[in-house]
């Protein structure tokens, strides 16, 4: 796919201050460091997080080159922990070969393990084609690391033969300073499915520079922004899928929960056991049981219910069975007195949406008729509690779901002077949005 580069931004990005040291450097005409190429893969790794299937970034310092030893790994322990390497679309490796940066592509689906340098090739500029021979030690080492990794995970050798590409047939750097920008843009542009296709005396280093710089910008720009307030009324709201700590995963890894399911291949039944299928399912890229990971959410609006507060109505219709919002928030492991708590079911994890982490979500009222059910959906290991339409809601409809609480209570007065009562108008006799639970029954358990 060609890739039409946007230069639009070159009279602004100038006017810009920047405070970052990095990104000053990223402006000037000297060798990039370690530094600006790890800042720059992080805001890939960042953009990657929103895409359907995932890549892994490496820092420049995952290859060292030893002049004894040769090519050596050095594993993170983030790195050690990932058990999804084989579920990756491409692993980017940048590499410090000592004066000079290249990188090293993996395409998992392809099964080929490319080596790009923008200096020595035989399409560059300066017309030399070197170091092939240590070219290929590092792409071996990348080898033998895949097999490692995949004896570790699956039990057994590494399946398939893969490829070793040492050749660089990509565009070329025109001086000796701008290895780094290259690196970056190669990753770039093959981590968006494009073809390295730009024109060095158009797109020059300078815009390369000026693009890299402008990217890293807006990603600070996201991450200082404040996030829009969802509570007022007819807003569309943006919806968000919940993220998980290492503690958290590890809380998850170890419970009942995720010892209950098994993915197949069959799409009808991961639906039915409320697991969203992966890529290897048999429904592939038609597959209509991933709706979560593609943020498949229906169009909703916040506003007033005129005597319940604030509540959340339907922007569109929607179908009996399909998928709405998620409940996403804080992850919290004990109750904090929230009213917006959401446990998971045989997990000792809470969801708080109450805070910036929310969204719309937590406007869903009560309702002892709902017109949605919650369910607690895996969707690539992890938890995650959605809304499903239990009939058909037209445009304008409040949503509403059975909170189903649980209230503890010595005897029915003890529990009716303490529970809350129902406004949702369904039924006629005054009744609770609570459940009562004897305490003496409770104790029995």
């Amino acid at each position: 796919m060609k890739r039409k580069i946007n230069t639009d931004y070159k009279d602004k990005i100038e006017v810009v201050d920047i405070g970052n040291d990095k990104l000053k450097r990223l402006l000037g005409k000297g060798k990039l460091g370690d530094g600006e190429i790890d800042a720059y893969t992080e805001f890939l790794r960042r953009r990657d997080e929103t895409r359907e299937k995932t890549s892994q970034f490496y820092n420049v310092g995952f290859v060292k080159l030893d002049v004894n030893k040769g090519p050596q790994l050095k594993e993170t322990r983030q790195l050690k922990k990932n058990k999804r390497i084989f579920d990756m679309k491409y692993l980017f490796i940048p590499i410090n070969v000592g004066s000079h940066y290249t990188c090293v592509v993996v395409y998992m689906e392809d099964k080929r393990i490319c080596y790009y340098d923008s200096y020595k090739s035989t399409k560059t500029r300066l017309g030399v084609n070197a170091g092939k021979e240590k070219r290929m030690s590092i792409l071996t080492i990348v080898l033998e690391y895949l097999k490692t990794k995949y004896s570790e995970i699956k039990g057994v050798a590494l399946p398939g033969e893969w490829k070793l590409e040492p050749t660089c047939l990509e565009i070329q750097q025109a001086n000796t300073k701008d290895c780094g920008v290259f690196v970056c843009m190669y990753m770039d542009f093959i981590h968006d499915g494009c073809e390295v296709n730009f024109d060095p005396d158009e797109f020059t280093s300078e815009d390369m520079r000026k693009w890299m710089t402008m990217m890293l910008l807006i990603q600070t720009h996201k991450k200082n922004m404040k996030e829009p307030d969802d509570s007022k009324g007819d807003e569309c709201i943006v919806i968000d899928s919940m993220t998980f700590s290492a503690k958290a995963k590890k809380i998850i890894m170890k419970s009942k929960w995720n010892e209950s399911f098994q993915i197949g291949v069959e799409c009808e039944f991961n639906r039915k056991a409320c697991i969203e299928c992966d890529e290897g399912c048999k429904g592939g890229d038609k597959c209509k049981n991933r709706n979560i990971q593609k943020s498949g959410y229906k169009k909703v609006k916040v506003r007033d219910t005129n005597g319940k507060g604030e509540g959340l109505f339907a922007d569109e219709d929607i179908k009996k069975g399909e998928y709405i919002i998620e409940y996403v928030g804080q992850i919290k492991y004990s109750h904090n007195g929230s009213d917006y708590n959401m446990k998971y079911y045989d997990i000792d994890l809470l969801i708080d949406g109450k805070g910036k982490k929310g969204n719309a979500s937590k406007f869903i009222n009560h309702s002892c008729n709902p017109n949605c059910i919650l369910e607690q959906w895996c969707v690539k290991g992890m938890p995650h509690m959605c809304f499903f339409a239990c009939k058909g809601i037209k445009i304008g409809t409040e949503l509403t779901f059975n909170y189903n609480w649980e209230l503890v209570a010595e005897d029915e007065e003890d529990f009716k002077s303490r529970a809350n009562i129902c406004r949702c108008g369904t039924k006629k006799k005054e009744h609770y949005m609570e459940r009562m639970v004897l305490a003496r029954k409770r104790s029995k358990k």
